[in-house]
């Protein structure tokens, strides 16, 4: 019995840490519940490359046939660059 409670016990404490520190891993088992909502990622954001070379990033995927790459970021992460250091 002890050592079910303690068994129990590292469980719990195990789910709790990769709460903590890896939400993302949680979601796909979380998708349909309650507790989706509270795990810290944002929605998908699409990267691809138009016909001018330049990076596009949106919420919905590029049009067909062009190549991207899905992006999952944290929803307290600093997306902005920092700023130049000036002399």
């Amino acid at each position: 019995m002890k050592s079910t409670l303690i068994a129990l016990a590292l469980v719990a404490a195990a789910l709790a840490a990769l709460w903590r520190f890896y939400p993302e891993a949680l979601a796909p088992f979380l998708s349909g519940t309650p507790l989706r909502q509270h795990v810290n990622t944002s929605t998908p954001l699409y990267q691809w490359q138009d016909a001018e070379g330049n990076w596009q990033v949106t919420d919905r995927p590029p049009p067909d046939g062009i190549p991207y790459e899905i992006r999952q970021y944290a929803l307290d992460a600093n997306l902005l660059p920092p700023h130049p250091v000036r002399d």
